[in-house]
């Protein structure tokens, strides 16, 4: 299973979004209607869950790209 797979499956079990119906250029938040407490806690399931070290810039992120891009940079 690639990275981005485990982020998908994150994420669908933490805020119950299948991500293949997100456009990955636009506004995550706004497409899956979340807010700031709910994304800390994705952030947090994601660090947990991929033992990596997600900086916490990526609270910043908008779109599902920007989002892949920070954590695939993440040191391991």
């Amino acid at each position: 299973m690639d990275l981005r797979e485990k982020v998908v499956g994150i994420v669908k079990k933490e805020i119950g979004v299948d991500l293949s119906s997100i456009d990955p250029e636009k506004s995550f938040r706004e497409q899956v209607d979340i807010d700031s407490m709910k994304f800390v806690e994705l952030y947090a399931a994601l660090v947990d869950d991929l033992q990596i070290e997600i900086p916490p810039d990526i609270l910043t992120a908008d779109t599902l790209d920007q989002m892949f891009s920070m954590i695939e940079k993440a040191p391991k």
